[in-house]
């Protein structure tokens, strides 16, 4: 039994409270067990990731990673899944804050309209897009380029960027702009130098969602790129299933292993503000 902590009746703790803790204990658990299989099975030999691929390796090694940086050039993998990443969330973000300010400061009279369009096309499924969108890249010969995997993915991208930049901007108070108005401050001015810094967190959080996920993008790249141009991080990792032939474990999780490492670093330092945008409690004051 505890005390209120508005110094009213203790508050008993029923069945429910057990029940709600047993919940987030498993869910927990459920959550950790793939991330300790991806930290324990670099580090086992062929005969322990094979039998006993959950448990603590008996004898450490690094054969695994030796190998995987012997076969692939993982450097210049996570380099251009950074090139990657870095662009289409950079290019995003920006059109997508572009596109939200003009709706909701610019466009009053039909922003209602836009905004609903934009929500339809949040119910399209993406895999829907794609034989279309393979047929027009082909058509203008951008099939098998590094434009092939950007384009795309950043117009499937701006209907759920726009959508959220819209609501931070609609907690930014109109003084702003009439004040930097007043002064003399010009449309393109107004917004780099007045309204972005006003939505910074939200930028923040919408350019580490999008790295992550295009961090770990498999589809998109299989499609549209075609193994002509630089490969990313997450097709190498693929390549070790068929080099491995599914059973050199050890190896894969090398390679695994190595392909996370650049987004749990992102996560980790920015994982307050991320915190903040899935609980609702990153709106301005």
């Amino acid at each position: 039994m505890k005390k209120s902590k508005t110094g009213g009746k203790p508050v008993k703790k029923g069945f429910s409270y057990f029940y709600e803790r047993v919940i987030i204990f498993v869910w927990a658990l459920i959550e950790l067990l793939p991330l300790y299989w991806m930290l324990m099975l670099p580090w086992k030999t062929w005969d322990d990731a094979l039998n006993s691929p959950f448990a603590i390796p008996t004898t450490f090694t690094t054969e695994n990673f030796a190998k995987v940086l012997s076969k692939f050039n993982f450097g210049q993998g996570i380099l251009n899944s950074l090139l990657y990443a870095a662009t289409i969330s950079g290019t995003a973000c920006l059109l997508g804050c572009l596109a939200a300010y003009g709706l909701t400061r610019m466009r009053k009279k039909t922003g209602p309209f836009f905004d609903k369009y934009l929500k339809m096309g949040l119910v399209m499924p993406s895999m829907c897009l794609v034989s279309t969108t393979f047929l027009i890249l082909r058509k203008i010969g951008l099939l098998g380029t590094f434009w092939a995997v950007v384009l795309p993915t950043t117009a499937i991208l701006q209907c759920a960027t726009t959508l959220s930049f819209s609501v931070w901007f609609k907690t930014v108070p109109t003084e702003y702009e009439e004040a930097a108005v007043v002064y003399g401050c010009g449309p393109f001015r107004l917004f780099f130098e007045i309204m972005m810094p006003q939505i910074a967190p939200a930028l923040l959080i919408q350019f580490t969602v999008i790295f992550i996920m295009i961090w770990n993008n498999y589809e998109t790249f299989k499609v549209y790129a075609m193994g002509k141009t630089p490969q990313p991080v997450t097709m190498m990792v693929a390549q070790l299933f068929t080099i491995s032939k599914n059973q050199d474990w050890g190896m894969i999780g090398a390679g695994i292993l190595i392909s996370s490492l650049p987004t749990i670093i992102v996560y980790c330092i920015f994982n307050k503000f991320l915190q903040k945008a899935y609980t609702g409690a990153g709106s301005l004051k």
